[in-house]
C-alpha cells in the first residue's frame, strides 16, 4: 500500500504531517509575546529620542484627557487662560462652562503657540437663559487653549460661581 495520492493519476499529493502543523500552532504563542516585546523596546526607544530633542512625546492615551480647569470665580473683567494643548493626537477641544455672571469662552488656536489666529466664541449668558453648557471645536492647529472673559456690567453681581473644564478629546 502506498502513502501517497495521486491526483488525475499525475500530482502526488505528499502525506500529512499533522504533528508540523500541530508545533507550528503552539509556537505562534511564543512569537507573539516576542512581537509584544519588540514593540514596548521600540517605542521605548522612540520616547528617548523624544525627550533626547527636548519634545514632549505624542500621547496613547485616547478618549478624554483633562487638559486643565477651574472652579475659582473671577473679578469684574476678569480673565482665565488655560494650559496649551499640543497633542498631534488630539481631535478635539472640548469642555463644560458654568458661570452665575455674563462671559465669553474663546477656544483658541495657533500654528506657533503665540499668535492665536483661529478663535471659535461661545457666549455665556446670566442664568435665566444658558449659563452653563458644554464646547466642542475641531483642532486644525498645532497648538490650542481656552480663554474665558468675565464680561462685567455696571450695578450687575460680581461672579460667585465659575466652572470650566478643558478636556482634549483623543483619536
Amino acid at each position: 500500500m502506498t502513502d501517497s495520492v495521486k491526483v488525475d493519476g499525475v500530482l502526488a499529493i505528499p502525506p500529512h504531517k499533522w504533528y508540523e502543523f500541530i508545533d507550528k500552532m503552539t509556537r505562534i504563542d511564543d512569537l507573539i509575546e516576542l512581537l509584544i516585546k519588540q514593540v514596548d523596546r521600540t517605542n521605548m526607544l522612540i520616547e528617548g529620542l523624544y525627550r533626547a530633542a527636548g519634545i514632549t512625546p505624542p500621547s496613547t492615551q485616547t478618549g478624554l484627557v483633562l487638559v486643565d480647569c477651574t472652579t475659582t470665580p473671577l473679578p469684574p473683567r476678569g480673565m482665565w487662560i488655560s494650559a496649551v494643548d499640543s497633542d498631534p493626537m488630539t481631535d478635539r477641544i472640548v469642555g463644560t462652562v458654568y458661570s452665575d455672571t455674563r462671559g465669553v469662552v474663546y477656544v483658541e488656536q495657533s500654528a506657533d503657540g503665540e499668535n492665536w489666529d483661529v478663535v471659535t466664541p461661545f457666549e455665556v449668558l446670566p442664568s435665566a437663559q444658558r449659563n452653563s453648557f458644554g464646547f466642542s471645536v475641531e483642532k486644525i492647529a498645532q497648538y490650542a487653549r481656552v480663554r474665558y472673559i468675565d464680561s462685567y456690567e455696571q450695578g450687575a453681581n460680581a461672579q460667585s460661581e465659575f466652572r470650566l473644564y478643558v478636556y482634549a478629546k483623543k483619536r
